[in-house]
């Protein structure tokens, strides 16, 4: 009976020893969850940050001439799109062609945006392959370029809610009359936002180009985790980014985004913490029942006059 003790007792510190690894490993997993975004997020800045001093570095060092021929040749580019008409199917341009327009030494970068409201400071990459988006925000093949200009519609997209980089996520905080800026080779572009839309997915209207305009429309997925529809964001080109009564007055459209404003800094405790209340639960039930269990055979051995 000494040896049925001793191989009870070794069996339950076994299961002890296993059931209090098992709930170390859930709480830094729920440790991990929580802080894990805002990690990431730290490192995807300072990665966007170094992007964009080589680009801008590039620019700085780079032969003036040459940038100004690029900026022409990205002139010539645009007219061309607004004779034709916003198109994005692939096979309806020189991909060979676009990809060559603004790259500064062979980089992928071709300028990058300043959104003050929301503290956005990202490099702007040709495309919006997945790769792209997931860093940086994504220029979209087949509209006008960020060089500015008369009859121009420049349409750039983020993503929102990755749980790496913020991206385009606080896009919905922007309101009629904020600024940003597109800084492309030497040129400073300022914008005015001037409408907010919540379109479908392959609604065009939107980002069509408007004759005589110089428009930028900035693009992400709405409603927030939910992504079915997309928010578009409308600057127009204004001269300063002190706008005066005259340009305010012509600002049209409401005042604030009909999307769901949603701070998503919060987003990766909620979904954590409910997962580690059920594996905690989960041992907790376990447990109970192994003891439940163990009650009973110690029980039935008893009652066979069986001591251990």
């Amino acid at each position: 009976m000494e040896e049925t003790a001793g191989w009870e007792k070794t069996l339950r510190n076994g299961r002890n020893r296993r059931t209090t690894l098992l709930l170390v490993l859930c709480i830094v997993l729920g440790l991990g969850l929580i802080l894990y975004p805002g990690f990431s997020e730290r490192w995807n800045r300072k990665r966007q940050g170094r992007a964009i001093a080589k680009y801008t570095a590039a620019v700085e060092n780079g032969d003036s001439e040459e940038q100004e021929l690029m900026l022409e040749n990205a002139r010539e580019y645009n007219k061309m799109i607004a004779e034709k008409g916003i198109d994005l199917a692939p096979e309806h341009f020189d991909a060979a062609l676009y990809e060559s327009e603004l790259s500064m030494n062979g980089m992928d970068t071709m300028c990058y945006i300043d959104i003050p409201r929301v503290n956005v400071n990202l490099p702007v990459y040709h495309g919006t392959s997945e790769a792209t988006m997931q860093v940086a925000v994504g220029h979209l093949e087949g509209t006008s370029l960020p060089v500015g200009g008369e009859s121009t519609h420049c349409v750039l997209t983020g993503h929102r809610g990755l749980p790496t980089a913020r991206l385009f996520t606080d896009l919905d905080q922007l309101q009629i009359g904020d600024i940003f800026t597109l800084y492309t080779l030497k040129e400073e572009l300022v914008y005015q936002v001037d409408q907010l839309r919540v379109i479908e997915p392959y609604d065009l209207s939107t980002i069509q180009i408007e004759p005589g305009k110089d428009l930028v429309s900035l693009i992400t997925c709405t409603p927030y985790g939910i992504n079915t529809q997309r928010l578009a964001v409308r600057g127009r080109r204004i001269d300063s980014p002190l706008a005066g009564p005259e340009e305010k007055a012509g600002i049209n459209g409401k005042y604030t985004s009909d999307a769901t404003q949603i701070d998503p800094s919060g987003a990766a405790p909620v979904i954590a913490a409910p997962l580690l209340i059920l594996v905690l639960a989960v041992i907790s039930i376990r447990n109970r029942r192994n003891r439940a269990l163990k009650r009973r055979a110690l029980e039935k051995l008893l009652e066979e006059g069986i001591t251990v």
